[in-house]
């Protein structure tokens, strides 16, 4: 996991532990979800005061996005299991953030979040 540049760094690295997120919550502007990419995105902008021609990549390449004919990999339950594992710290980060108002998670990774905390 260390060696994967999109997954190598933690809530942690930015946020740095609970005492630090309740000590400087005020200074939380935004927390987007990729789930709501396209609606966060737009919302973000506003806050920042860009102009609303600022819009994210509509190429698919630039936008790294798989190719729409390629078949999603699914991952074993061994895999999930080992990414929940190494993500269980953000999960109680983004727990926190929640609890302090500052976001809502898609419905689907607030799932995800509850069985990490319950394992």
């Amino acid at each position: 996991m260390r060696s994967i540049p999109h997954v190598r760094s933690h809530l942690a690295d930015w946020l740095v532990n609970e005492k630090e997120v309740r000590a400087r919550r005020e200074r939380v502007v935004f927390v987007g979800w990729q789930e709501r990419l396209d609606t966060d995105f737009a919302e973000l902008v506003g806050l920042l005061g860009l102009p609303s021609t600022t819009t994210l990549p509509a190429d698919g390449y630039a936008a790294n996005r798989a190719a729409p004919d390629r078949p999603q990999t699914l991952l074993s339950d061994h895999a999930v299991e080992t990414v929940r594992a190494w993500f269980a710290d953000d999960y109680r980060l983004i727990g926190l953030l929640s609890e302090l108002g500052l976001t809502t998670p898609p419905a689907d990774l607030a799932a995800m979040r509850e069985e990490a905390a319950a394992a």
